[in-house]
């Protein structure tokens, strides 16, 4: 029950966005669940002061930064009238490629701040990833917990929806200048041709978010590029993603 109540503080079943909120990272065990205390003054300011964007109800933020971060940010924008969405499509285990604790614990602190909140059911979304979902060079060896996870186009509204409900801009916080990791760039590139305008931040600025243009993918909208995305990754058979990297054999196979 507390893991619902948790879920339901950061997807309000009333929120026109909250039907694209990942449950599977609020299904397991949070820390403190559901804790009296809340994300400090301290640890908000940084959000609230170094990237500030006021709300025009016509711009949807993509939060494409460390999750810890990202929750921070999400938490800060709903004092300015967004309806944070948290997008978190991984699980935990023993030994995980991402220690997704922080995130866990930010939650759980970040909810009480939002049960202080009125956010309006037709509030624009601030979408939750964690640029660190997918980290590069780093195979989880046999025997450990393989969480890491993309996003797909499904996994965002598309781009006729977030026009028929008054969104015509989007603005992507990331950390530096570096692009769109190549799964978000599959929707952003969907939502750019639909006629949205994307501009990008920086964590490392106070610029105002300035206009870019998304190169299109590799294999862009073909049939199995969904496959190559998610190409060595593991799903979870809760949903979303995490299962234990198969043990070496005597025989040279695998099992598990």
């Amino acid at each position: 029950m507390a893991n619902r109540i948790l879920f339901e503080t950061w997807a309000p079943p009333a929120s026109l966005w909250s039907r694209w909120a990942k449950p599977v990272l609020f299904a397991e065990t949070l820390h403190g669940m559901l804790s009296n205390r809340s994300l400090s003054e301290k640890e908000l300011d940084a959000a609230k002061t170094a990237w500030a964007l006021p709300n025009n109800n016509d711009t949807a933020i993509v939060l494409d930064v460390p999750g810890e971060t990202a929750v921070l940010y999400a938490v800060a924008l709903a004092n300015k009238g967004y309806q944070p969405v948290a997008l978190f499509n991984t699980t935990s285990g023993s030994r995980a490629a991402i220690d997704v604790s922080k995130i866990k614990k930010a939650l759980t602190l970040g909810a009480a701040n939002l049960r202080g909140m009125t956010i309006p059911a037709k509030a624009p979304p601030a979408f939750i990833l964690d640029s660190e979902r997918k980290p590069q060079g780093r195979s989880p060896k046999p025997g450990q917990y393989d969480n890491r996870w993309v996003v797909l186009p499904q996994d965002f509204p598309s781009g006729r929806f977030l026009m028929n409900h008054g969104i015509r801009n989007i603005v992507i916080l990331r950390v530096g200048t570096k692009p769109a990791a190549d799964d978000l760039s599959h929707i952003l590139v969907r939502w750019q041709e639909r006629g949205l305008r994307i501009r990008g931040a920086s964590l490392n600025s106070n610029a105002a978010a300035g206009d870019i243009r998304v190169t299109r993918p590799n294999l862009f909208r073909l049939a199995f590029s969904r496959l190559l995305v998610m190409f060595g990754l593991r799903r979870n058979s809760a949903g979303g993603f995490g299962a234990v990297v198969p043990e070496e054999s005597s025989g040279g196979g695998y099992y598990g």
